[in-house]
C-alpha cells in the first residue's frame, strides 16, 4: 500500500511513499507540491531543515518519478555504529594520526586476547647504533565521562576505571612493552569531531600510563588506575617511548 510522506505533518502537502522503501527523503519546507491526506506514516524520523518530523520511507524510483524530485535530497537509512564502537574508532584515528605524522608504522590488532589493541613501530633505528625497529604495544580506551582531576602526592592525575582483565595483562613483564592510552572525549557527541575548510578537529586528548610491575588486585571487575596529567600522548611522547623501548629502558 502506498502511503504519503509529509514535509510538515500539520499540513496536507505530501509526497507519495512506499512502506518498503530503502531510501529516506529529506524534504525542504515548501518544496513538495503534491496535495493529499497524510496517511501511511509509521513514525519513522526524517530531518527537514534541522527539525525531526514523522513520515514514511519512499522507494528510489517512485521518488525520482515525482515532478519535484530534483528538489528532494536522499540519504541512506544505514543504522549508525554503536556509540562504544564510534568512540573506539575515533580514539584509534587519534593515535593513528599522531603515529603517521611522526613517520611510524601503526597496526591494529586483529585478535586482542592479551590487552593489545595497537602496535606502533619505528622504521629502522631511532638513533645511530640503536635497536632496529623498536616497538610498543597499546591498550586503547576511550571515554566521554567527565574528566576528574585529582591530587596524588605532588602529582595531578585522572582516575580511570580499567577492567581487571586489562589490568592483570598490562602489569606483567612483556617482550614488547605495553602501555595504557585513554582518549578523553567531550560528553556531547556533537563535539567529538568537527570539520571546516581550514581543518579537521578531533576532541579532546589522550593520556598514557605504564602499568608494568603494578601490584596484583583482589578486585572482581574493575581497577582504578591513574593517568598523570603530564602524560599527554603526542608525537614527542611517542618518539620518547619508542626510544626507551629501543634501549630496553621501558619495562
Amino acid at each position: 500500500m502506498v502511503g504519503r510522506f509529509c514535509a510538515d505533518p500539520a499540513q496536507a502537502e505530501c509526497i507519495p511513499v512506499h512502506p518498503s522503501a530503502s531510501v529516506w527523503p529529506v524534504v525542504p519546507e515548501g518544496e513538495c507540491d503534491v496535495s493529499g491526506g497524510c496517511r501511511g506514516r509509521r513514525g519513522s524520523e526524517f530531518v527537514r531543515l534541522g527539525v525531526v518530523v514523522s513520515g514514511c520511507p519512499m522507494t528510489h524510483d517512485r521518488l525520482l518519478a515525482h515532478p519535484g524530485a530534483s528538489k528532494v535530497h536522499l540519504r541512506s537509512p544505514v543504522m549508525p555504529l554503536p556509540e562504544a564502537k564510534i568512540k573506539e574508532n575515533l580514539s584509534y584515528a587519534y593515535i593513528h594520526a599522531i603515529a603517521s605524522r611522526e613517520g611510524f608504522a601503526i597496526a591494529r590488532t586483529v585478535d586482542d586476547f592479551d590487552s593489545v589493541d595497537v602496535t606502533i613501530d619505528a622504521i629502522g633505528p631511532l638513533e645511530p647504533g640503536g635497536v632496529w625497529s623498536p616497538q610498543i604495544a597499546i591498550q586503547l580506551k576511550a571515554t566521554s565521562q567527565k574528566r576528574r582531576k585529582m591530587k596524588m602526592g605532588t602529582e595531578e592525575v585522572f582516575p580511570f576505571q580499567l577492567p581487571m582483565k586489562n589490568y592483570e595483562d598490562l602489569r606483567k613483564k612483556r617482550m614488547v612493552p605495553a602501555i595504557l592510552v585513554v582518549f578523553f572525549m567531550p560528553q556531547q557527541a556533537r563535539q567529538w569531531l568537527s570539520h571546516k575548510e581550514a581543518g579537521l578537529t578531533t576532541r579532546r586528548c589522550a593520556y598514557w600510563v605504564n602499568l608494568c610491575n603494578q601490584p596484583p588486585s583482589a578486585n572482581a571487575s574493575v581497577k582504578t588506575v591513574y593517568l598523570p596529567t603530564n602524560n599527554v600522548f603526542n608525537g614527542a611522547t611517542l618518539r620518547q617511548l619508542l626510544l626507551q623501548s629501543s634501549k630496553r629502558a621501558l619495562p
